[in-house]
């Protein structure tokens, strides 16, 4: 493709849009990986009742490259959208989606398609988190390792 036709495109708002929407949520994830330094200490940080369980892939299982991550929450629900303030829900929360620990999603719901893996060994691991994005004062997350086929 030309410069020419690439600025055009930019002008019309249709790559600077993608470019856009693309750095936010870059940001976004980063402000909720696990490297993040977060300023509220877990000790003044709510305790939540929830237990999360990965029902797929289970430990030690053999998928294709797609795989399809399923969850079990009990003790709360997920959220459907983020919440700042003082006030934070024991009860309601995220589900952050680490594969090999980067963070690939922020769940809305208890299954989700993973990104395409390469084959070879994996590890998953999900951690529950308050709708500010900010663990519980006890952590609630479940891991599994598992091998994508060749």
């Amino acid at each position: 493709m030309s410069q020419g036709k690439h600025r055009g495109r930019a002008g019309r708002g249709g790559t600077a849009a993608v470019v856009v929407v693309t750095a936010t949520a870059l940001l976004l994830l980063a402000g909720c990986s696990s490297t993040s330094a977060f300023s509220v200490s877990t000790a003044t940080r709510p305790a939540t009742p929830a237990r999360l369980e990965i029902i797929a892939p289970r430990q030690g299982a053999v998928v294709g490259s797609h795989p399809t991550l399923r969850l079990k929450l009990t003790g709360a629900r997920l959220a459907t959208a983020a919440a700042s303030g003082t006030a934070v829900p024991a009860d309601q929360g995220f589900a952050h989606v680490y594969v090999d620990d980067k963070l690939v999603a922020i769940l809305y719901s208890l299954t989700q398609r993973l990104p395409t893996l390469e084959a070879g060994p994996h590890t998953v691991r999900v951690e529950f988190v308050a709708v500010d994005h900010a663990p519980f004062a006890n952590t609630v997350t479940d891991s599994a390792q598992f091998k994508v086929k060749p």
